[in-house]
């Protein structure tokens, strides 16, 4: 029952984290709209115009390290035992 509660915390942390991520990525598409706009209604020449970039970059991503975190504080608080071990990826 405990480590299932554990799971459902996470899970739950999963989906803000995801919904979090999604608001963002359409606000700050919103915003770069709007500031083409702008720059398109500002420029006062073709060559002016040519600068607005439409294509701002929005990439945000989701970050679920806190739920997985809260996750595994919860798991051992529920007697569960987690091992750790470190792994060298480059330049070993």
């Amino acid at each position: 029952m405990c480590v299932t509660q554990c799971a459902s915390t996470r899970d739950m942390c999963r989906m803000m984290e995801e919904t979090r991520a999604s608001q963002e990525q359409a606000q700050c598409q919103q915003n770069a709209s709007m500031r083409y706009a702008l720059c398109l209604s500002n420029a006062k020449t073709d060559q002016a115009r040519s600068q607005c970039n439409a294509n701002s970059y929005c990439g945000r991503n989701v970050n679920t390290a806190r739920c997985e975190e809260s996750y595994r504080q919860c798991f051992q608080n529920c007697g569960g035992k987690i091992d750790s071990f470190q792994v060298c990826d480059f330049g070993c």
